[in-house]
């Protein structure tokens, strides 16, 4: 009898060695992999990136994406309309925010096809021992693809006086008229008190002639105009406003700091 219980005794404590050594194991397994370094997540990124926009334009499916999560995948189920498509989209940018290290990190995507740039964001995991995009801030297509807002073009009457006017002006401070350009009162006392961006010039006494006029958007009755001249061989650029007074479109002021 004292020896069966003997060998009994035994038997337990291997048993129960067997079992410290078994968790030692695990233990030390579990260990080590929760010290395991992520490497760069530029790789994971770039092939989502790249899969992602390939998805917008209706080449790649959605399910086909890499190193996403089923919730990335529920997030990204809008594609630009086949109507609305400008051929394939190309990455263009991806600016990748991580820290060696770490196991997450963000990235912000830029791609363009023929007509619109495509802005994403997305942030990635690491994840089951993997990178993985975890979510995604999809474009605005919406936005994107509105078509641009309709700006009327500027009457005739405004381009004829914005015109005279920058003429005039330069011809007059380059010497080849002595005679002040028409203007509202506010402009004109600029120029005789030498307040205009062209009162130091040194005249050549030569005649201007208008190269190009840009008018801004009319609001309140009132417009910006940027005028380049050439004379002399010599560009002059010119910016003043114009209003809408009772005579018509007239120069009524050089807008600060104008060259």
């Amino acid at each position: 009898m004292r020896a069966r219980r003997i060998r009994l005794d035994l038997a337990l404590a291997l048993i129960v060695a067997m079992a410290v050594a078994a968790a030692a194991l695990v233990h030390e397994g579990t260990a080590a992999s929760s010290t395991v370094t992520p490497g760069s997540p530029a790789p994971a990124a770039d092939a989502f990136s790249r899969a992602y926009l390939g998805y917008l334009d209706g080449s790649v499916a959605l399910d086909a994406l890499p190193d996403a999560t089923s919730q990335v995948r529920s997030l990204g189920d809008e594609q630009i309309p086949p109507a609305a498509r400008s051929g394939p989209i190309r990455l263009t940018s991806l600016k990748l925010s991580h820290v060696a290290g770490a196991a997450q990190a963000q990235a912000l995507v830029l791609g363009r096809d023929r007509r619109h740039e495509y802005t994403v964001e997305i942030d990635i995991h690491f994840l089951g021992g993997r990178w993985q995009v975890n979510y995604i801030v999809p474009p605005d297509l919406t936005t994107i693809l509105a078509p641009p807002a309709h700006v009327p073009a500027p009457p005739a009457s405004l381009r004829l006086a914005a015109s005279r006017f920058a003429t005039q002006y330069v011809d007059y401070r380059e010497g080849a008229t002595r005679t002040l350009p028409p203007a509202l009162p506010a402009m004109r006392r600029q120029i005789q008190t030498g307040q205009d961006p062209l009162v130091a010039t040194t005249p050549t006494h030569a005649p201007a002639r208008l190269e190009s006029l840009v008018l801004g958007p009319v609001a309140d009755g009132a417009v910006a105009a940027r005028a380049m001249l050439v004379d002399a061989g010599a560009q002059v650029p010119v910016e003043f406003d114009l209003e809408q007074a009772p005579g018509g479109w007239q120069a009524w002021g050089f807008p600060e700091g104008s060259p």
